[in-house]
């Protein structure tokens, strides 16, 4: 598969390939699928490896980036939504937390509320 993305994303797709392989066009989302709301790094990643199976003997959602969802999990294209100006991308595996970008900012942080799980356990909640 044929590398073509910012010198940002470049490195990312190097390393996936190193650690799960060979990518194949297949496995990347179709570009009309990917919401336009969605940044353009998160929905880059989504074309590349929105559809990557995965080597887990366990089922996944169908069109979801496999490879992603072995315990936390990256959204899938078809459950991505915008709630109060951010994108959902990235569940953890119990609920407890989520990461976030803003909708529509090519160049949004990420954001995330972990940090309030180790508050309230440090706190003994």
């Amino acid at each position: 598969m044929e590398l073509t993305a910012s010198p940002d994303m470049a490195g990312l797709k190097q390393f996936m390939i190193r650690w799960f392989g060979e990518a194949r066009p297949e496995w990347g989302m179709d570009p009309g699928k990917v919401p336009s709301f969605v940044p353009e790094p998160l929905a880059e990643v989504y074309r590349f490896a929105g559809r990557w199976p995965s080597n887990s003997p366990y089922d996944h959602l169908p069109d979801s980036p496999a490879i992603f969802q072995n315990q936390d999990v990256v959204v899938r294209v078809a459950d991505l939504d915008i709630t109060d100006g951010m994108v959902t991308f990235l569940d953890e595996n119990q609920g407890v937390w989520q990461a976030r970008v803003e909708a529509g900012n090519n160049d949004s942080p990420v954001w995330s509320n972990a940090d309030s799980v180790w508050e309230q356990r440090s706190s003994g909640a």
